[in-house]
């Protein structure tokens, strides 16, 4: 069973996996900051904040193109 499932990769030694797969490690995301909003911005009054705020997140999730971004 040992044998099976559990390989070296690297440096690590107890890895389980197959030939082609390996299993996903949380520990192998990287942690994400994330900007607050201002608290005394309103939605309805601060639009100009709030839409530089949501094309900026489309940019960060991979868009490549800001113009497409809303």
């Amino acid at each position: 069973m040992k044998d099976r499932y559990w390989h070296q990769r690297g440096s690590r030694k107890w890895t389980f996996c197959s030939d082609k797969e390996e299993l996903f490690r949380p520990m192998d995301v990287k942690i994400k900051h994330h900007v607050k909003v201002i608290g005394t911005k309103n939605p309805y009054i601060d639009t100009e904040y709030f839409h530089n705020k949501q094309n900026n997140r489309k940019y960060e999730r991979g868009y490549r193109d800001k113009s497409f971004a809303m």
